[in-house]
């Protein structure tokens, strides 16, 4: 009998220790998404902060888009050979430094290396978050993967609103900032006494050589998938508002709207992927989703006139391109049993993509005519696509 109950309380103890450590996975993505939507809404105040003029003020995306892919790189390796909590302690003590002392810096370079360092400790969070979840539900891992990309898309959503709301009430916006670092504390917190789980080791997978050894080809063929989506939602999302108020009839405010149901219907659509992933291989969702995401846009370029148009085609492109994210992730999981190292350079490819692309973007944008924003929107779910179809004849000829 006291065996009995020994056991049963080795399995609730297992269970404590599961579920804190999902929380801890799903409540850092969402506190990424917090972070990472923090910069625009503040980008005025920072510049007169600093004392320079916006587009000056703009490189600070770029530098923490460095550090980002810094961070992601050198995370992949780490968390494949240490244990990963105590490295997300510091990394989440760090960034709640940041944020709090980021309201009181007025040298312009000072924040740039800064915010390249936030860039880095991002990195590290975001790969250890997306593939410590895989980890800690390796038989059914899409329903976790879903509610954190979820949240994510809500913390994207709501940190806007927080910032316009503590700027309404204090006139300033360092609050929202410490806000998001007292968040940060409590998860360095969480992490601390919360163990890490064991290092996964790689099986021989479709994405294996038969000695055993990563198909590095197919990895980084699965990396320009990411970096092609990643850089279409990107570009869509920095430059709709732009888009919609140069190219349409639409007022500024009617844009921020606009721009909102993206997002909204991103988040949204991230509920289903669970659904959706036990009636249907991640590949085919894959498929329907960016040939659905194209489709929108591109009814959009054909109908470059009507705003009506560019209403429904947002709408439903946030809808299809909500699942390829975190879709794609469990797609590289089940072929190739991801890795922190694959994660890690998975990443990095997404940072590379969100950097590169809304760039080419904006030099369309001027040099050529706003709708080529579009353009290059479809052709880089286009790409994505026919690479998907390349990696899915190259797994099936490795298995």
């Amino acid at each position: 009998m006291d065996k009995k109950i020994r056991f049963i309380s080795k399995t609730q103890k297992s269970r404590i220790v599961s579920w804190s450590r999902s929380i801890a996975y799903i409540l850092s993505m969402t506190t990424f998404g917090l972070i990472g939507s923090s910069l625009g809404p503040v980008l005025p105040d920072l510049a007169v902060q600093v004392s320079v003029p916006l587009n000056t003020i703009s490189f600070i995306f770029t530098a923490r888009a460095a550090g980002f892919l810094i961070g992601s790189s050198l995370s992949g390796r780490v968390f494949d050979r240490h244990k990963a909590h105590l490295y997300l302690v510091a990394c989440f003590i760090l960034q709640a430094l940041i944020l709090a002392f980021t309201p009181f810096i007025a040298d312009f370079w000072m924040l740039v290396g800064v915010l390249f360092l936030s860039g880095i400790t991002l990195g590290f969070i975001v790969v250890g978050a997306s593939t410590l979840i895989v980890w800690e539900h390796t038989h059914n891992p899409a329903p976790w993967v879903s509610l954190q990309s979820f949240l994510n898309g809500v913390g994207n959503f709501l940190s806007p609103l927080i910032i316009s709301l503590v700027i309404s009430a204090h006139g300033a916006y360092a609050r929202s900032l410490w806000i998001y670092a007292l968040v940060s504390i409590f998860l360095a917190v969480l992490f601390l006494y919360t163990p890490s789980p064991e290092i996964r080791q790689s099986e021989s997978q479709g994405a294996h050589t038969k000695s055993g050894h990563t198909n590095k080809k197919l990895v980084y063929l699965v990396a320009l998938i990411f970096l092609l989506y990643t850089g279409s939602e990107a570009t869509y999302n920095g430059w709709i508002f732009s888009v919609a108020t140069t190219a349409y009839p639409l007022s500024d405010t009617a844009a921020r709207l606009l721009n909102s149901l993206f997002w909204g219907a991103l988040a949204v659509g991230r509920i289903f992927v669970g659904i959706l992933s036990r009636r249907y291989q991640p590949a085919r969702i894959l498929n329907r989703s960016i040939i659905g995401a194209g489709a929108s846009f591109l009814f959009a370029i054909i109908f470059p006139s009507s705003s009506i148009i560019l209403w429904i085609s947002t709408i439903s492109a946030g809808l299809c391109m909500a699942v390829i994210f975190p879709t794609l992730t469990l797609y590289a999981d089940k072929k190739m049993q991801l890795s922190s190292k694959m994660s890690g350079t998975f990443f990095s490819a997404t940072s590379i993509g969100a950097m590169v692309l809304p760039w080419i973007a904006g030099q369309s944008f001027t040099l050529i005519n706003p709708h080529w924003v579009k353009g290059l929107v479809v052709m880089s779910l286009l790409g994505a696509w026919m690479l998907l179809q390349t990696v899915d004849r190259q797994m099936h000829r490795v298995a």
